[in-house]
């Protein structure tokens, strides 16, 4: 039974399953929303119909095309048959992860692990795996270290400057974790290399 969510077992969530097993990622999949059904729970949010339909189509459209998030909202439009505003919002914002959303709650949960070091260090991992599989030949990895240190750095100064602004009380305290745990991951990243989570036979 996964934490949080009301739905499990629905025809919504057995499309999703199967859509995030079509993308065969080893980040993006139905193990990562049922991390942030597992934060939700962690932080005691209200139960939000809303907010559960976004955290378990926030991903489900993946690929190199770009608009993935846009493109993942109008995938949850297409399966309810129609719009649920708010989880579009919530979708959007998992965009730039700015903790100055007026609602924040899917950005926050979205970047929980960064709490842990040992699962941050498992998803740095498991990213680069992911993208060496959709990029195919033309991965490589010292471009994509650069690129998500890059990446990771603008995220780290969006929430930084975010900080002034958005959150207050235990929730900035949550989010300046996360921000330390970014940072950390940036560290690791610079020091290398990345853990081979898929070694060849001996």
């Amino acid at each position: 039974m996964t934490p949080w969510t009301r739905l499990e077992g629905t025809p919504l969530w057995d499309a999703a399953a199967q859509q995030y097993a079509k993308n065969d990622l080893e980040y993006h999949d139905m193990s990562h929303v049922g991390r942030l059904y597992a934060h939700a729970e962690r932080f005691r949010l209200p139960y939000d119909p809303s907010l559960d339909r976004a955290i378990l189509a926030h991903d489900v459209i993946l690929d190199l095309s770009g608009g993935n998030e846009a493109r993942s909202a109008l995938w949850l439009r297409d399966q309810t048959g129609e719009e649920d505003r708010v989880a579009t919002r919530l979708i959007m914002t998992t965009v730039d992860h700015d903790p100055q959303h007026a609602d924040r709650r899917l950005a926050l949960l979205d970047l929980a692990d960064f709490l842990d070091p040992d699962r941050s260090r498992l998803n740095t991992g498991l990213l680069r795996l992911e993208a060496e599989r959709m990029r195919g030949d033309a991965f490589d990895e010292a471009v994509w270290e650069e690129g998500t240190v890059l990446y990771l750095g603008g995220l780290s100064r969006r929430i930084r400057d975010g900080l002034d602004q958005g959150p207050s009380g235990a929730e900035r305290r949550v989010w300046s974790r996360v921000l330390t745990g970014i940072r950390r991951v940036i560290r690791d990243i610079e020091a290398g290399p990345i853990p081979d989570l898929d070694p060849e036979p001996a």
